[in-house]
């Protein structure tokens, strides 16, 4: 069969296998339902949002810094602060703490990204922190306070949104320090159990002036470009592997066609049978292309006498052993010329004969015409 594309050969081994079929299915519809569980999450808007959240100011003096807030205020349009970095702390800092009211959590599960709307005055570093509870499952201690640290450098004096992969949030060395936990046991993030989340400055490089941070919105949502790319390569992979196998087995079932024919059985009856002798007749229906058959190896190798072989074929077929061979030959090699794009020597070969010449030669014994003509005329 000619395929004139890549198309075409997909249809017809994709679309006519049972097989191919369901598994082409299960791959479509499974990526379809994993792609639609990750796009059913809903996005956070923390704020502006009508859930109930907590806002709180707070400095390094709880550190023994000086830092100091002078003035703070949250409205339906922007959280904002405007502020004095003082050294006092080894670190100074101000910050803004978020948490919910109505609950003890706030449930980032299925979430990967964090996107803050904001503009800095004098401040270009800001961080967050992801404050989390963690459970230790050697220990079973739950009573672990986690700060996941991101810091975003450069924050420009005007309005930009900036957008956060979650696994970027990081445990930092302190923390390990500060509870004598192996650094090489890295904590995971634990979005389901977020207790609160602090926005502020990092690392300053300013002190004892104004500074001033104004945040238009937070929210955490899910992006689901790499998930979809993704699908979209294990899909790729799928189909290319069942398309690879049917290819193979392809070309292999046109290297290896089947030599079967179905022919009349032959029915041995007589006083003078020898017994098995109705099975050479299937013996040579199924070994008709073997170039070295003949009556003396069949009757060593299944124990018949030659006579009887020869006497059988002449009585049911009107010819002898040779002849009728040549006939079962010819047979499949017009099957093969009609069905097939296989040359004159590759036939030749496959049923039996040595040359294509003396193929050549039998074929218009019992045609009339040579195998060309034939396939023309066919």
């Amino acid at each position: 069969m000619m395929f004139h594309s890549p198309l075409s050969f997909f249809l017809h081994f994709f679309w006519h296998s049972r097989v191919n079929r369901w598994l082409l299915t299960v791959a479509l519809v499974g990526g379809a339902a994993f792609g639609l569980f990750f796009a059913s999450v809903s996005s956070l808007h923390v704020f502006p949002s009508e859930q109930r959240f907590s806002y709180f100011f707070f400095t390094d003096t709880a550190n023994g810094g000086q830092s100091r807030i002078l003035h703070g205020a949250v409205s339906d349009s922007a959280i904002e602060m405007l502020f004095e970095l003082k050294k006092g702390f080894v670190d100074p800092y101000v910050s803004i703490s978020v948490s919910p009211t109505d609950a003890e959590f706030i449930n980032l599960r299925g979430h990967n990204r964090m996107s803050i709307d904001m503009e800095g005055h004098q401040s270009s570093n800001v961080g967050i922190d992801l404050i989390t509870r963690f459970r230790d499952v050697m220990t079973n201690d739950s009573g672990w306070v986690v700060n996941h640290y991101y810091n975003i450098i450069d924050v420009v004096p005007h309005r930009r949104c900036y957008v956060i992969d979650l696994q970027h949030f990081k445990v930092p060395d302190y923390w390990y320090v500060d509870h004598n936990v192996n650094a090489a046991n890295r904590i995971p993030l634990n979005l389901s159990k977020v207790l609160s989340f602090n926005v502020g400055t990092a690392y300053a490089t300013r002190w004892d002036e104004p500074q001033k941070l104004r945040i238009y919105g937070i929210r955490f949502f899910r992006d689901n470009s790499q998930t979809w790319l993704v699908l979209f390569l294990v899909e790729m992979l799928v189909l290319g592997l069942l398309l690879m196998a049917n290819l193979i087995a392809y070309v292999w079932g046109k290297r290896r066609l089947p030599l079967s024919v179905s022919y009349r059985p032959v029915a041995v009856s007589g006083d003078d049978s020898e017994p098995g002798s109705p099975d050479f007749m299937n013996y040579i229906h199924h070994h008709f292309n073997d170039p070295e058959l003949t009556l003396e190896g069949m009757s060593k190798k299944l124990t018949v006498n030659q006579r009887l072989m020869s006497t059988t074929i002449q009585q049911q077929y009107g010819c002898n052993f040779k002849t009728y061979l040549n006939r079962l030959r010819i047979h499949e090699s017009k099957r093969l010329l009609l069905e097939t794009r296989l040359s004159m020597g590759e036939i030749a070969t496959l049923v039996g004969f040595n040359t294509q010449s003396h193929f050549n030669r039998v074929f218009r014994q019992f045609t009339g015409v040579s195998p060309s003509e034939f396939k023309g005329v066919g």
